[in-house]
């Protein structure tokens, strides 16, 4: 097992891209070209930073690569409500992602506090 698989913020928001990536299946062709990989790679970024911090040896290297993931979530939830805003995907789906992207910018805050 990884280090950064241990991390609870790692775990939930690899759980979160898994969601991101099965409300883009509902997403419309017409916007898989600027929407739909916008919104993953923005997923992506949060649990590759996560990662990637975790396999840093100085602090403030860890806490530089979990603000970008703090501030891919942040990418990630605003696209998740403009979808939800004009109407592309379901209520249920986007409300479970905005909770548990809230729940991931919680942890990376307290994640770094205490680093």
């Amino acid at each position: 097992m990884f280090r950064f698989q241990s991390l609870n913020v790692w775990v939930k928001s690899h759980s979160f891209v898994k969601e991101v990536f099965k409300l883009c299946d509902d997403i419309p062709s017409k916007y898989r070209f600027t929407l739909v990989q916008q919104l993953v790679r923005a997923g992506l970024s949060i649990t590759n930073n996560i990662s990637e911090g975790s396999g840093r040896s100085s602090t403030k290297d860890q806490n530089y690569y979990y603000t970008i993931a703090r501030g891919s979530t942040l990418e990630a939830v605003n696209m998740i409500i403009l979808v939800k805003e004009i109407g592309l995907v379901g209520d249920e789906a986007v409300n479970r992602l905005l909770y548990k992207g809230e729940e991931i910018l919680k942890m990376l805050y307290v994640l770094r506090k205490n680093n």
